[in-house]
């Protein structure tokens, strides 16, 4: 096979020695923040060590062939920041920041006694990380939304179900009205 026309027209040309090259990969469900610890740290570490970890796991991410992933949930903007200034290798990150979960939802990771709630007590540990968040009813989930895009999300996740490591809520159940995801979508638009 010649090679010629790549030259020509400006491209450049890669002897892969009988090997086959693909076009990047993009991975469109992908946590650069839960990646790489066990969910037993996620729940009793600390945010630096979630950091760390997923900036690390971010080459062997992109080494797999992911050029480009979806992360949705978790806090990986500093992550994406050295990525995109070239300071350490991994994919392209488009972010959602941290997912949005109800009380009693899929990112309710809250122990069991903190229940009620009170407001003036601060948040938990992982919401105020920004690793995930909480919100009920309309002004809230407008609050939380609007929060994460804020925090420089390019989209946003919510928990509209139960998830497979939920605590709380099976797999099966529906969450969050249509006032709320109503919310959702209007400061999504905006």
């Amino acid at each position: 096979m010649s090679t010629e026309p790549l030259a020509v027209a400006g491209g450049t040309v890669i002897d892969g020695g009988g090997r086959t090259m693909i076009p990047g990969l993009i991975d469109v469900h992908w946590h650069t923040s839960y990646c790489c610890a066990a969910q037993s740290t996620v729940v009793t570490g600390d945010v630096l060590e979630i950091a760390i970890r997923g900036a690390m796991g971010s080459e062997r991410t992109l080494m797999r062939g992911f050029t480009s992933v979806r992360d949705v949930g978790g806090n990986p903007f500093a992550t994406k920041k050295m990525i995109d200034a070239g300071e350490i290798p991994g994919p392209r990150i488009v972010p959602a920041g941290p997912p949005i979960g109800q009380t009693g939802g899929h990112f309710d990771y809250r122990p069991y006694q903190a229940v009620p709630v009170n407001q003036g007590d601060s948040q938990w540990y992982w919401y105020s990380a920004g690793l995930m968040a909480m919100a009920d009813g309309v002004d809230q989930v407008t609050l939380r939304a609007r929060e994460v895009m804020r925090m420089g999300a390019s989209l946003i996740k919510i928990s509209g179900g139960g998830g497979v490591s939920s605590v709380y809520d099976p797999l099966d159940v529906s969450q969050y009205t249509e006032a709320e995801l109503r919310a959702f979508v209007d400061v999504a638009n905006s």
